[in-house]
């Protein structure tokens, strides 16, 4: 088994404390700030690639590699604690397990807030997050068939967008693009998929296909409609957006650019995050706007979604003001959405 190293506040603590560590906190700790000490927050897993904050660069590999375990054990990572160090971001490729150091550009701090909503995921997986962990690899299937593989070959073969990923590409360098979302929008319609349609493109039941994981089974039980084109088109974007992060933190830009365009990063993927994955909640949206309405250059949701924490990208000079701003204004969630 794969041990986290020890944090900053002590050893990790069991997996049935470690969900409660961002609840029942009083209004003054509802709000993390990135400074230069420890700071922990929940991991998640990825269909492709997370920008995340970091540690030394070992460490962040053993934790990439614990959470890929967890992920592959529960289906849902919502319990395992990064260790995080001010002024680098990480690069993590999941499959295979590697870590890239980005140093972020000066000038800028990562503020992580609590949304206040606790989201209940082993309650509601089969229509949330496993929900969508089906919708992405049924999107891939239909992908390759679409792209040229058999159906038996595809089901077989494709367990993630990921695997289908080349032959989008392909499919669109043929039409003089490099981007894959040109397959997605050829061969994957927007309106819903029910189940009989899905089965007559694969040529297979779906229960057969998803015969090996209880979990997935309470997915399609739960299920009447699977949107695949949204789910596909957030997850190749999103790959696309934490390159273009990399890349605008090495760029030529100025300071002040290259924030603003990491902000904008941000802002497009909260969108397609709360859009086209449909993983977050209205305490989450409210926490974003408020985070917008008082400076941020950019705000997004974390972690597994319906729920939990927002990230604001902040110019380092408003940082107090901001943080001040914001305890106020969590009242404004505390009233919106209790049940008082």
């Amino acid at each position: 088994e794969l041990k986290l190293p020890p944090s900053s506040h002590g050893k990790r603590p069991p997996r049935s404390q470690r969900s409660r560590h961002l609840q029942d906190r009083r209004l003054q700790n509802l709000l993390l700030l990135h400074q230069r000490d420890h700071l922990l927050l929940p991991s998640f897993a990825a269909q492709f690639r997370e920008l995340t904050l970091g540690n030394e660069a070992m460490q962040r590999k053993v934790l990439a590699s614990t959470a890929a375990a967890e992920a592959l054990e529960e289906a849902i990572v919502t319990e395992s604690i990064i260790r995080s160090l001010s002024g680098f971001a990480e690069l993590i490729d999941f499959n295979p397990i590697r870590a890239t150091d980005v140093q972020l550009p000066a000038g800028g701090t990562f503020v992580i807030a609590h949304s206040l909503a606790e989201s209940q995921k082993a309650v509601t997986a089969a229509t949330n997050y496993n929900n969508r962990v089906v919708e992405c690899r049924l999107a891939a299937i239909v992908l390759g068939i679409k792209l040229g593989l058999k159906p038996q070959e595809a089901i077989s073969n494709v367990k993630t967008l990921s695997d289908v990923e080349g032959l989008c590409l392909e499919f669109a360098g043929t039409h003089g693009s490099s981007d894959p979302l040109l397959a997605l929008k050829e061969y994957l319609k927007e309106e819903p998929y029910t189940t009989q349609e899905i089965e007559q493109i694969i040529e297979e039941n779906l229960s057969s296909i998803f015969k090996d994981s209880p979990s997935s089974l309470d997915v399609l039980k739960a299920a009447t409609h699977f949107k695949l084109y949204q789910r596909a088109s957030h997850v190749y974007s999103e790959a696309k957006r934490v390159h273009a992060f990399k890349d605008t933190v090495y760029s030529n830009l100025s300071e002040e650019d290259i924030l603003k365009k990491l902000g904008d990063l941000m802002n497009e993927s909260h969108y397609s995050c709360s859009v086209k994955y449909e993983c977050s909640c209205p305490e989450l949206e409210e926490l974003v706007s408020i985070c917008r309405k008082y400076g941020a250059l950019g705000a997004r949701l974390t972690g597994a979604g319906w729920g939990g924490c927002a990230v604001a990208l902040v110019k380092e000079n408003i940082v107090p003001q901001f943080i001040l701003n914001l305890k106020v204004s969590v009242f404004i969630i505390l009233i919106m959405f209790s049940d008082i």
